[in-house]
């Protein structure tokens, strides 16, 4: 998508420093209150652990009371 609009590099900066600093910058991931959890934040980092292979990644999760 990215490179449909004009820029195809804008994913290789992500790529390129989360790896290394992944144990710092963790996602947030909330109860969406109908059972499943949702990704508040950190779409972008996920999709870079995917690509990279990582089996986890650091996570705050919310839950509901």
């Amino acid at each position: 998508m990215w490179s449909d609009e004009g820029q195809s590099d804008r994913f290789d900066h992500l790529q390129k420093t989360w790896i290394l600093a992944r144990h710092t910058d963790p996602i947030f991931v909330v109860d969406g209150g109908d059972g499943e959890f949702y990704i508040w934040d950190g779409n972008h980092r996920v999709a870079v652990s995917v690509t990279h292979g990582l089996l986890t990644i650091p996570a705050i999760v919310g839950v509901r009371r």
